[in-house]
């Protein structure tokens, strides 16, 4: 009867030391996947902050491009205001 009794006290270590281990080694998984969750997580910040800097920067070309084919369009109207009246001034018949 000692004997089975040391038997199943061993097996017993055995498998609270083995617990044991797998225990630290679901901390050690949980950590390791935090910290991965943590750096994508700064990664996608990252690609939202650089995303939103690009949108901010298309926005602004959009809006100059746009405002210079504005003023492109009233230049030439101007200067076809002024070659009208100046075609009319010296007596240049209009096409």
């Amino acid at each position: 009867m000692a004997d089975y009794r040391h038997g199943v006290m061993a097996r017993l270590e055995r498998l609270e030391t083995d617990v044991g281990e797998i225990e630290r080694t679901l901390v050690h998984i949980a950590d390791i996947l935090l910290s991965q969750n943590e750096r994508m997580e700064a990664g996608f910040r990252s690609a939202r902050d650089m995303q939103q800097s690009m949108v901010e920067r298309l926005d602004r070309l959009i809006e100059v491009t746009i405002k210079d084919r504005t003023q492109s369009v009233e230049r030439q109207g101007d200067v076809e205001r002024r070659l009208t009246r100046l075609e009319e001034h010296v007596g240049i018949p209009r096409a």
